[in-house]
C-alpha cells in the first residue's frame, strides 16, 4: 500500500502505518530501514535485488537534510527524475 510514484505519496503511510520519512532523521525513517533491511520479507524493492549501497546513503542524506522536495510534490516521480538528467 507505499507508493513512490510521487512526493506527496512518498510521505504518506502504507499499510503498516509507519511513516516512510521522518525528514531529518534517517533513522526514525522506515523507507530507509525497509531499503537496508537484511529481511527479504520487507526489503524494498519487493522481488528485486536491493539498491546499491551508493544509492541508499543518497537517499539517507536527502531525508538526513530534510526530505526536501523542489517543484510540485504531487509530480510523478517518473517525470521528476527525467526532468534531472536532460
Amino acid at each position: 500500500g507505499y507508493s513512490l510514484q510521487s512526493p506527496k505519496r512518498m510521505l504518506a503511510p502504507g499499510d503498516s502505518g509507519a511513516t516512510p520519512i521522518v525528514p531529518g532523521s534517517g533513522d526514525q525513517s522506515e523507507l530507509l530501514r525497509r531499503l537496508t533491511t537484511q529481511d527479504e520479507d520487507q526489503l524494498m524493492p519487493q522481488g528485486g535485488p536491493p539498491l546499491p549501497e551508493e544509492q541508499q546513503k543518497l537517499i539517507a542524506r536527502w531525508i538526513d537534510q530534510g526530505a526536501i522536495v523542489d517543484g510540485n510534490p504531487e509530480a510523478e516521480l517518473a517525470s521528476i527524475a527525467a526532468a534531472a538528467i536532460e
